[in-house]
Formats: C-alpha cells, sequence, structure tokens
C-alpha cells in the first residue's frame, strides 16, 4: 500500500506533496502538517492510501483463482448428474464441496446455479459464481446436466478466466506494473501543471485544454 499526503491547490483540486511506503510515518507527517502550533488542525492537506499496481493485479490473480477453483468444484458435482435431469439434490454435495450454500434460480427462461456469495452481491469475493445452465428455448422446467455445454457457456469462469490470469501473471513476473505506476505519475504531474498553467484568468482555458487532449 502506498500513502499520499496532497495538498488542496483550489477548485477542488489536490497535488501530490509526499509519497510513503510505511503507514505510521505517513500519518507522522501528516500529524505535524496538519496541526498548528496552538493545536488548530489545517484542512489544506488529506492523507490518502492507494495500492500499487503490482497489489492490484495480486489481489485480481487471487481472486480469480479463487473463483476458478469454485466454479471447478461446482462443476466437478454436476459431472456426477451428467446427461440426467438437474434436480436440487444436487444442492447439498456441492455445498459441502465448496463451503457455502448454493441456489437453483430460473428466471427470464433462464436456469442459474448460484453460490450464496453471488447472491449476496460479494463479487469480488472469488467465491461468487453463478453458472448458467443451457436450456431449451421454451422449456420451463430444469433441463438436462450437459457438463461440456456448461464450461463452454461459462467460459467466463473456466477457459476465459484460466487466460485472464495467466496474462497478469505475465505482468507481475515483470517490471510491467512499476511501468504503469512510473506513467501515472507522470500523467498526475503533467496534468496539475497543465491545470495551473490554465488557471483564471486565462480565458480560453477549456478550448487549449481540448486541443492538448486532441493532439496526444
Amino acid at each position: 500500500m502506498t500513502y499520499l499526503i496532497e495538498q488542496h491547490k483550489g477548485r477542488g483540486r489536490y497535488s501530490v506533496l509526499e509519497r510513503f511506503e510505511d503507514s505510521a510515518l505517513a500519518k507522522k507527517e501528516f500529524d505535524l502538517l496538519t496541526t498548528g502550533p496552538n493545536g488548530e488542525l489545517s484542512g489544506m492537506y488529506r492523507l490518502r492510501s492507494v495500492k500499487t499496481t503490482r497489489q492490484i493485479l495480486q489481489d485480481e490473480h487471487n481472486a480469480e483463482a479463487s473463483q476458478i477453483e469454485t466454479a471447478g468444484r461446482m462443476l466437478n458435482v454436476l459431472k456426477r448428474t451428467n446427461g440426467k435431469k438437474l434436480t436440487r439434490r444436487v444442492l447439498k454435495p456441492m455445498e459441502e464441496s465448496i463451503g457455502q450454500k448454493c441456489y437453483i434460480d430460473q428466471d427470464y427462461g433462464l436456469v442459474h446455479l448460484k453460490t450464496a456469495a453471488y447472491v449476496r452481491g460479494e463479487f469480488k469475493s472469488g467465491c461468487a459464481v453463478s453458472l448458467t445452465i443451457p436450456t431449451p428455448m421454451g422449456d420451463s422446467s430444469l433441463p438436462a446436466v450437459d457438463v461440456d455445454a456448461i464450461e463452454k457457456y461459462n467460459a467466463a469462469y473456466f477457459s476465459a478466466a484460466v487466460e485472464r490470469n495467466a496474462v497478469r501473471w505475465e505482468k507481475l513476473e515483470s517490471d510491467w506494473p512499476e511501468q504503469v505506476d512510473a506513467a501515472g505519475e507522470a500523467y498526475r504531474k503533467a496534468s496539475a501543471a497543465m491545470s495551473d498553467l490554465l488557471a483564471y484568468p486565462c480565458p480560453d482555458s477549456s478550448r487549449i485544454r481540448e486541443m492538448q487532449e486532441k493532439a496526444q
């Protein structure tokens, strides 16, 4: 985690004054800046924590890996009834396999197998999975289980997820995250400099900014 002390530049804009990797050190410096000699507080500064690109990639990789495992366990349970009609009897062994409640949801002609984490909207938890079960058009009953079709239809939890995580891991094995952070820092400094140059009373600031953005 990176900790930023930012200074208010007016009109809701802030610029980075100092950057820390140690939270205690950042808090100490922030207190020195914001507390006056008589104990009065200054609103000129704010302390903010941000994740690095590497931390974001690692978090997303871990969450997706957990989601891939959860979906895989659900599919393995479905394999036991492959070719047979889907019933609610599949829920108990599925719940025992993944460690959370599961539900069969029929909505708008589609059938879904959802985990409790998905139902609660915890989509970033790594345990939120909703497998769509291919259903014949116009059939309102529960369909037969076809694990190959299920895996193909839900590629977002299987092949596509594996591909995404492979890309993330490739990036994590390189200095790409640090390059992104450096580019972001350069962009923020340039943007702050542009805002200062085009600040009031420049009468044509909007037109100049638009021209500069189009020239990129």
